[in-house]
């Protein structure tokens, strides 16, 4: 289901091979862009190995031993790694690891706060990045979330639940975690960061997800729930984790951009959307799980909050009103402090509801300190009545 759209590996391990033993990467690779060629379905008749964008081509970099650990890249650096895969054509990059740091900022969550804006600092010029992480594992207690996923630019995914109560997988998760969209898994790791931003971005299905199994002699099916699923086949698993979450999210964001340059760039909408964009876009669109189990016994409160960001990925809010977008992408330059920029919108139609979204991609912080550079406001005047960003009272 990936035959043929592997741009590259790049081992970066002291390992021999650039394989996939476990079946993590092979699994994660498969949700974004598998393309379910071999045309099995499933008892409900969805395609297994369907990806969320199935024309797409994958770049792998190994970046652990073998079967989780240890980490191990050697020589190599985060930064000559995301200069590797943007050399080798990559926009987008799925991170399904990371750092259990309570939510500290990190000089890896710099790091990757800087590989946003410029992927390659070699090269002439900015080369952006557009970078997913999940959140990790550790919930349900708050200020769990780990680092890369603690950066400020990166989105970081959290994992609600899927639908199928499809017995309990090899992780344990049973029916119960997985069966209604509106509720958040209790083991997603959750904010809010050491220095108080929500720290989760989004949240996507990450229970029970299926994808392809690793094809590799060696596959052992220990970074999977499930080394094949359904049975009486071995061309699938099946897993749970904010590891499965963060590529669909992922594969989310890069239909985002294939929007903005096959259809809307047209119609004068920026082609090539920056990392922010993307980050508001799949923010101002996400359904809100209010209402939802918080997988702590609690209910999940309005958006934004520190438990599902902004909500779930959903696509299809951006394709119902992408024709009532507007947008301004790195269009105006603040160059000093308590500078403001002002648009004037007349909405059409006034009966119906709108959306602001202000995202910025921040100066890499001091770790240890409080990582926020630059503090953007938003504020939106109707009828001399002011709203103010994050305010929903």
């Amino acid at each position: 289901d990936i035959l043929g759209r592997i741009a590259g590996i790049f081992n970066a391990t002291s390992n021999p091979l650039g394989d996939s033993e476990d079946g993590h990467g092979q699994i994660n690779a498969g949700i974004i862009m598998g393309n379910a060629s071999l045309g099995t379905s499933d008892g409900a008749g969805f395609k297994l190995g369907q990806g969320v964008a199935p024309q797409a081509t994958v770049y792998a970099t190994k970046i652990f031993l073998n079967d989780f650990g240890p980490f191990d890249i050697g020589a190599n650096t985060l930064t000559s790694l995301a200069r590797n895969a943007q050399n080798a054509g990559a926009t987008f990059s799925n991170n399904s690891w990371g750092s259990s740091v309570d939510g500290e900022y990190t000089v890896d969550s710099a790091e990757f706060d800087a590989l946003t804006r410029d992927a390659d600092p070699n090269e002439a010029g900015n080369q952006p990045m557009v970078y997913f992480f999940s959140t990790g594992n550790d919930g349900p207690a708050t200020g769990t979330i780990g680092a890369p996923a603690t950066g400020k630019n990166v989105i970081a995914v959290g994992a609600a639940e899927n639908s199928d109560a499809d017995g309990t997988d090899g992780c344990l998760v049973g029916p119960s975690s997985s069966n209604n969209n509106r509720d958040l898994v209790d083991f997603s790791s959750r904010g809010p960061t050491e220095d108080n931003r929500f720290g989760v971005t989004v949240v996507a299905v990450g229970t029970h997800v299926n994808g392809i199994a690793s094809t590799d002699a060696g596959y052992n099916g220990l970074g999977v729930c499930d080394q094949f699923f359904p049975a009486g086949q071995t061309n699938y698993a099946r897993s749970s984790g904010t590891s499965h979450s963060c590529p669909v999210a992922c594969g989310a964001g890069m239909i985002v951009r294939e929007l903005f340059n096959e259809q809307l760039a047209s119609q004068g909408f920026p082609a090539n959307p920056s990392p922010a964009l993307i980050r508001g876009i799949l923010a101002n669109t996400a359904t809100s799980l209010q209402g939802g189990n918080d997988g702590d016994g609690g209910t999940i409160g309005h958006i934004p909050n520190s438990v599902q960001g902004w909500g779930s990925v959903n696509l299809a809010n951006l394709l119902a009103f992408k024709d009532s977008l507007f947008v301004n992408d790195q269009e105006t330059l603040f160059t000093a402090t308590g500078q403001t920029h002002e648009l004037l919108l007349i909405r059409e139609d006034p009966t119906k509801p709108i959306k602001f979204t202000l995202t910025w991609t921040d100066v890499p912080g001091v770790p240890g300190a409080v990582s926020l550079v630059n503090n953007l406001d938003l504020e939106v005047v109707v009828n001399g009545t002011t709203f103010k960003g994050n305010v929903f009272s």
